[in-house]
Parts: C-alpha cells; structure tokens; sequence
C-alpha cells in the first residue's frame, strides 16, 4: 500500500484531532498535553514599603501613619506642626516663662481619644494643648500645675495661676492673644475620663474638643475671662455654641525650664 493510500495509525489520528503526543507504555497509553514555546508568568504586584513621615518637636521625632499617595486627599490647610512650634516658640517662651519643650501628644499618631490625650498628659505638669481646626485657625491651652488622672468622672484642674487660653491664628486675623480667667481660683482645665465616649479635653467657658457631634466655643467666654475690648467669642473660630467646628489635629507640648 502506497504511502497516501495507507490508513493513519490511531496514535496519529490522536494527535491530529487534540494536539496531543500519545506515549505508547505497552498496554498503557498516556496522554501529555503539548509544552507551551514559553511558560507563562503570572505579574505580581508587590507593595511598596510605606513611607514614614516624621515632625521635629523639642528635640524629638514622632512617627506619623504613613498614607499612599493615591489614596491621599488634598486638604486645604494642612499645617506642620515643627513650623508652627518654631515659628511661635518665642511668644510661648515670653507665655510660659518657659523655654524647652517636647511634643508628647499628636492626634494624627496617639489617636483622637480622651483616653489617648490623657495617657500622654495626666500626671504632668506645664501642658500646652493646641488645636488646629480643618479651616486652619489654632488657639489652646496652658497649665502649670500637674494634670490628675482622672478616675470615673471628669476631673477639674483649678487654683492655676498661671492658667489660660489662647489663639494664635483666627479668622479676625489678629496677632496672637493669651485670656486669663478673671477668677484664678476657678476651674481651667476639664480632664475627661478615660472611658468617654463623646468628650476629649475642654476648659471652662472657652474650648470643647469631642469626639461626635462637633467641637464647640463656650458662648459664656467673655463673661469668665479678661478680655481686650472689641473681643467676642467669634475671635477662636468665627462662630460660637451651638455652632460648632471641625477639629484636624490636637497636639499636646510639655514646657520646661532649661538653665
């Protein structure tokens, strides 16, 4: 029989029709898929190592959440907190009689928290609170004596002489200004306790820093504290309870006095 005329085998017939190589093992036929030219590679994408961000305070360096640059929003506003320290750390020298002080509290890395706040602030003494609303105005606080730890319930700080509240950058645009109580031996400070849910920090008829429903200013201010003329309670934020404002950052800085 001629080479065209001849009947193809099964084993060929195989491999036209699948693609398929038969390996003939006697009594036992095994199929084996053709090799692919190239093995194929699946891509992987490996994560890249997150950024640390770190801020100079007082000679320390806090670490800050890393954040992916596309998952980053513009925010208006954004204020560093090395630049605003140095750029204002002669008026809080000339304030606090002061003049070395550490960044021990950062909402943005401790957490936004009473809980959070007080483990870096209570039981210490010469506490600068300051705040930075999302619209970039800053005002605080300053206390001299040292903070309680607060048990159940909130705990109170009076009898500061050295007490007040401050602001530094407002929506009337005026140079900073420092407010003391016109009682000295009234309440200042207002410590929450650790298991608020709701309250962070807040002084008497001044400030108060929450965790839900806003922040707001006291709109008893000008009756608790000395005042220049024109002042209002608007000076912190443009608007007073029961208006409130949105919070971007708390940081706390420990004074004290290097000789």
């Amino acid at each position: 029989m001629s080479e065209k005329n001849q009947i193809p085998s099964v084993d060929s017939f195989l491999h036209k029709i699948s693609g398929l190589s038969i390996l003939n093992y006697g009594t036992i036929n095994i199929c084996v898929p053709p090799l692919p030219n190239q093995i194929s590679t699946e891509k992987q994408t490996v994560p890249l190592q997150n950024e640390i961000i770190t801020e100079g305070g007082g000679g320390i360096k806090r670490k800050i959440n890393p954040v992916s640059d596309k998952k980053k929003k513009k925010q208006k506003n954004i204020i560093n907190i090395a630049t605003l320290i140095e750029l204002n750390k002669e008026l809080f020298v000339n304030w606090t009689k002061l003049n070395e002080y550490e960044l021990i509290y950062d909402s943005k890395v401790d957490g936004f928290s009473s809980v959070a706040l007080n483990g870096c602030i209570c039981g210490k003494e010469n506490i600068m609170v300051i705040i930075i609303t999302k619209h970039g105005y800053v005002f605080g606080s300053f206390n001299s004596l040292k903070l309680p730890i607060p048990k159940k319930t909130e705990e109170w700080v009076k009898n500061d002489p050295n007490f007040f509240v401050f602001t530094l950058s407002n929506p009337k645009k005026t140079s900073p200004i420092q407010f003391f109580l016109k009682d000295k031996t009234a309440d200042g400070l207002n410590i929450s306790p650790n298991t608020s849910k709701k309250w962070i920090i807040a002084t008497n008829a001044c400030f108060g820093i929450k965790q839900v429903d806003g922040c707001y200013i006291s709109n008893s201010f000008v009756q608790y504290y000395n005042i220049p003329n024109g002042i209002t309670e608007d000076i912190f934020v443009g608007s007073h309870y029961p208006q409130t404002y949105d919070v971007s950052k708390v940081i706390a800085l420990q004074w004290k006095l290097k000789k």
